[in-house]
């Protein structure tokens, strides 16, 4: 029976010789038996180093659309902003177009309207417009600091090794 500290290719023994310095490599770590094992083992590990661009530009993303948000938008229109998803909901969901619900406007009137029309009310539109600018501009944000980024990532990837 092999000792943990040495490897066997079934001819000859030998001792685990681990010269990149990164720790103790595992025994057996390049036995694959089948190549199904292989195509996942070389798949794992792009999608390992892939996602980290990935995950710079998300959270780049969602920091600028906060702040983007948080100076852009008033109190009213994030109200029209979350009706018009509540009816967009409830459309999907196929529940009666027409509930009335109270749409308070950004002069502070409340107004019954059906759930139906929310979407096209002119303040919702407007509030629905301004968000939707916000996520576009916070796109182009994002991608232009990530963009960089994510170059120096593969190319310090590469010089790595």
């Amino acid at each position: 029976m092999a000792r943990p500290d040495t490897w066997s290719d079934r001819r000859r023994p030998g001792k685990l010789q681990h010269h990149s310095a990164r720790g103790n490599m595992p025994r057996n770590a390049g036995d694959f038996t089948r190549g199904s094992q292989l195509i996942t083992h070389e798949f794992l590990m792009w999608f390992a180093s892939a996602r980290l661009p990935f995950l710079v530009w998300f959270f780049t993303f969602l920091a600028v659309l906060s702040v983007v948000l948080a100076l852009r938008l008033h109190e009213h229109e994030i109200q029209m902003i979350g009706m018009r998803i509540y009816a967009a909901g409830w459309q999907f969901m196929e529940f009666s177009n027409a509930k009335v619900i109270n749409l308070t406007l950004p002069s502070g009137e409340v107004i019954p309207a059906p759930i139906g029309m929310v979407a096209s009310h002119p303040d919702v539109v407007v509030a629905w417009e301004r968000m939707m600018r916000a996520i576009w501009g916070s796109l182009f944000i994002s991608l232009f600091v990530a963009v960089p980024i994510a170059v120096w990532f593969v190319d310090f990837s590469r010089r790595r090794g």
